[in-house]
């Protein structure tokens, strides 16, 4: 029996124990002597230093544990590249090796476990189980390893990229503010830049620098990292490689309290532990799982794409405009009838004709919607995921998911952008055979959340009746209704005044995000002298409200930030607050309020599913879209409804949310049962909805 790298005196007392015999098992082990295991690193390749291994954890009092993987992806190169940005095949890990640092009474323990060697691999996962909180850098390189190796992710996980993602949300925007950003190319690289910098401040020896500390291999880390990436299968690790893993487990054991102080000091914390590292994992396993898209409805759609665009630019170009692609010639189009007055500028000073821009004022003329679906065309048949290069091992397309990837603290999706696929186009992702999929929507969530944290008894009350829209149109229009038409039920009332209700939404929605009286005009394409009248009634009727978020704004701009439950949104600067800015700290009050309330959510559901056989396989917003086998789909249904409702109400009481649920046709994901969007609008573009 070989006890190689083990202290002399440890070496002793196992032995010892083995000449007990049977008599052992009775007994309490002796403590180990933690002094000769400090200041070495211990490389466990058997099962005997394995069973060392877990009995130094099990008999240290441990305060916390360094946790890094290293491994490599069975193909040399990734299934996609683009600048900067490179997407690898989640589900062909082939770990190599994993490192712990243990914290002990001031003391470090080292070990790197060589994950090749499937007979210790259970002597991690006992180490692992142990309920102490575990250490990584971006969680998600070490989840997926776990998963690949069947292990179980630990009970308490501190992801310190996160954390300090949460601590810069609003400081380093991508966009400049106003939303001025450039079009083009050249801003796109622009923005691309703006983005690859801010990622990089997050990186491990960039952030143990901000707090003073020095990574062992700072000058070399990205091309060790790399070198794991080509370096064989079967090839024993380099005394370099082993030190190298160790150092970054090291690195997180170190870095951890100061930067749990850091967020113990702006207060986020308690929000951290209880929410956000938590979905951490459960939006990991969101990635792990996958979507699958239907090649055949992709392969339609590229074949009809050239066509679709040319019959869009068609239309396009009866209203002047040549290249439906030239932001500059939709600006001038813009300029000339006279629209342009109610779009953001650029930094040139003309008209921003970005999509998020667009889509809001879509409503302004009839071309603005055919250039953002010519837009969307485009995009789609770029997109490496419809192309089939994004598929996986598993035949499955793993979105890369950006905790508090948004500045209110939302989740982004990456390569691709499933959350902003497009309702038209959701039915390009359909179920494995004997599976559906199903979706559960948190209906006009943000008014209720908006009411709750500003206490505003009249927009609870009018929140709890099921449509919050239809109760303040009864309010706002109340002298414009016939008085029996008050006590209509929701169907009936938005049947019989559709039009009243699809001004109240826009009305509603533009006042808690703090938009103006022009911008409510233009919305409701009405007169300034109708949108004031409609903003005074707005506020006799919501005073609480009204009050509280002009209060929030103000406030949040005077002391730097604005709370979102727990969290914060900063100030990118310290120059007077725009509208703009004032209007942003508002808006993540109440969003970034409503995606903690939904991470909880999606936490408890994580577990909750597995028992079902079902998963979750995409947030989007305010909606969980998940995957479980057809005979049980509806109850899995049920479940994910019970359990929004519920921790929305436990988070805010007053309220009684409701939750739509979507298992219409559930062969395909797809907007309200709409299975057949995508043929419809393949057949016709210009009029299919």
């Amino acid at each position: 029996m070989t006890h190689a790298g083990l202290a002399p005196e440890w070496i002793e007392r196992l032995e010892s124990l083995n000449t007990l015999g049977d008599q052992v098992s009775s007994l309490p082990s002796p403590a180990l002597s933690r002094p000769h295991l400090t200041g070495q690193l211990h490389l466990i390749e058997d099962s005997e230093a394995a069973e060392h291994f877990v009995q130094a954890c099990y008999e240290s009092p441990i305060a916390r544990i360094g946790i890094d993987t290293e491994f490599r992806y069975q193909e040399d190169y990734p299934l996609y590249r683009k600048g900067k940005k490179e997407v690898w095949d989640l589900r062909s890990i082939y770990p190599f090796c994993m490192a712990f640092a243990v914290v002990s009474e001031g003391s470090l323990l080292q070990f790197v476990i060589d994950l090749r060697v499937k007979e210790i691999r259970s002597a991690v996962q006992r180490v692992l189980d142990l309920p102490v909180t575990f250490l990584v850098h971006f969680a998600r390189s070490e989840l997926s390893v776990f998963w690949t190796l069947g292990l179980r992710e630990p009970e308490q996980i501190w992801d310190t990229y996160v954390a300090e993602r949460a601590q810069s949300l609003g400081l380093f925007p991508v966009r400049s503010p106003g939303d001025g950003a450039d079009e083009g190319a050249a801003a796109i690289r622009s923005e691309e830049e703006a983005e690859w910098r801010r990622e990089h401040r997050l990186g491990l020896d960039q952030v143990l620098q901000r707090y003073g500390l020095v990574h062992a291999f700072a000058g070399s880390k990205a091309e060790l990292q790399r070198s794991f990436l080509t370096k064989p299968f079967d090839s024993r690790l380099s005394p370099l490689e082993i030190e190298y893993c160790a150092a970054d487990a090291r690195a997180v054991a170190e870095l951890y309290p100061f930067q749990r102080l850091a967020c113990d000091q702006a207060g986020i914390t308690m929000m951290l532990d209880r929410v956000v590292m938590p979905w951490t994992v459960t939006a990991t396993e969101i990635e792990w799982t996958g979507v699958l898209y239907d090649r055949e409805r992709c392969q339609r759609f590229l074949e009809n794409a050239q066509r679709i665009r040319q019959q869009i630019g068609d239309r396009i170009r009866q209203f002047g405009i040549k290249n439906p692609g030239s932001p500059n010639q939709l600006a001038n189009f813009l300029q000339t009838q006279n629209l342009d007055r109610w779009f953001p500028r650029t930094s040139t000073g003309r008209p921003s004709t970005t999509d998020r821009v667009l889509k809001q004022y879509q409503h302004l003329h009839p071309v603005i919607p055919l250039i953002r679906n010519w837009r969307k065309v485009r995009q789609l048949a770029d997109d490496p995921a419809v192309h089939g290069r994004l598929d996986a091992s598993d035949r499955r397309v793993h979105p890369t998911l950006r905790v508090l990837g948004a500045d209110t603290g939302r989740t982004q999706s990456q390569l691709p952008n499933l959350m902003g696929l497009g309702r038209v186009f959701r039915p390009l992702i359909r179920a494995p055979e004997g599976l559906g999929i199903g979706e559960v929507d948190l209906a006009q969530i943000e008014v209720g959340i908006a009411a709750a944290v500003f206490r505003d008894d009249h927009l609870i009350e009018d929140f709890n009746q099921g449509d919050v829209y239809v109760a303040m149109a009864k309010r706002i229009f109340r002298d414009q209704l016939p008085p029996a038409d008050l006590d209509l039920d929701n169907q009936t009332f938005r049947s019989r005044h559709a039009k009243l209700r699809d001004q109240t939404k826009p009305l509603v929605l533009g006042i808690i995000y703090g938009q103006t009286t022009h911008g409510i005009a233009r919305d409701l394409k009405t007169s300034l002298a109708c949108a004031q009248e409609l903003w005074d009634s707005f506020r006799r009727l919501y005073p609480v409200l009204c009050a509280g978020m002009e209060q929030a704004r103000w406030q949040s701009a005077r002391r730097g930030y604005a709370y979102i439950s727990g969290l914060r949104r900063f100030r990118t600067g310290t120059r007077a607050a725009s509208n703009h800015e004032l209007r942003a700290l508002g808006n993540a009050t109440v969003q970034g309020t409503a995606a903690l309330v939904f991470f909880e959510a999606g936490n408890r559901l994580r577990r909750l599913l597995r028992a079902w056989e079902a998963r979750i396989i995409l947030p989007v917003h305010d909606a969980l879209i998940f995957e479980a086998p057809l005979d049980r789909l509806e109850r899995v249904a049920k479940l994910v409804q019970t359990v929004l409702i519920q921790t929305v109400q436990e988070r805010f009481p007053d309220l009684r949310p409701r939750a739509d649920v979507n298992i219409s046709h559930p062969e395909c994901w797809n907007d309200d049962g709409k299975h057949d969007s995508l043929e419809r609008f393949l057949e016709d573009p210009l009029h299919a909805t």
